[in-house]
């Protein structure tokens, strides 16, 4: 991945992005290698407000902490940071405690929520995870005037795939 990014860089790209479950950004002298080849923007799926719901839609334990070390890492190192929350049936209903998490207690002023396809793997998994867009509207209606009503500053919110 560095000789990636550095090929990237040498290129002309002015941005240079990892996505990224952070794990491995967890280790700071990974994190430090990566942003040091060029890259400085990583986004980072975040898909729970806590650790016990993130660790048990991620299928890791300690993946949670792994995630609020990798910000630190990141942040120390001058990058930027952006994160993705796929919406499913265990994490729309605390959209705002979510946002509060990103946005106010991390200071992180750019994020995506996703409202997923039910295609490929979250097809397999719709049973399990489905959610309909009349059951997410309402809490993120709240998530967002949450946010609103924080005082958070934002640069840059993206809702994805909320079109009925």
């Amino acid at each position: 991945l560095p000789k990636i990014i550095r090929t990237a860089k040498n290129l002309g790209y002015p941005y240079v992005q990892v996505m990224s479950n952070a794990l491995k950004l967890a280790d700071f002298g990974y994190a430090k290698e990566l942003v040091s080849a060029g890259a400085n923007l990583f986004r980072i799926s975040v898909h729970g407000h806590n650790a016990e719901l993130h660790d048990r839609l991620v299928g890791i334990p300690g993946a949670f902490a792994k995630v609020m070390k990798a910000f630190d890492n990141i942040r120390k190192l001058g990058a930027e940071i952006t994160v993705n929350l796929a919406l499913n049936k265990y994490s729309y209903k605390n959209v705002d405690r979510w946002l509060e998490l990103i946005c106010v207690k991390q200071g992180i002023t750019d994020f995506n929520i996703i409202f997923p396809h039910y295609k490929g793997l979250m097809a397999e998994n719709a049973r399990e995870l489905k959610v309909s867009l009349t059951q997410a509207l309402p809490p993120l209606r709240r998530g967002l005037d949450f946010l609103a009503a924080s005082g958070a500053e934002i640069e840059g919110a993206i809702l994805i795939n909320f079109c009925p």
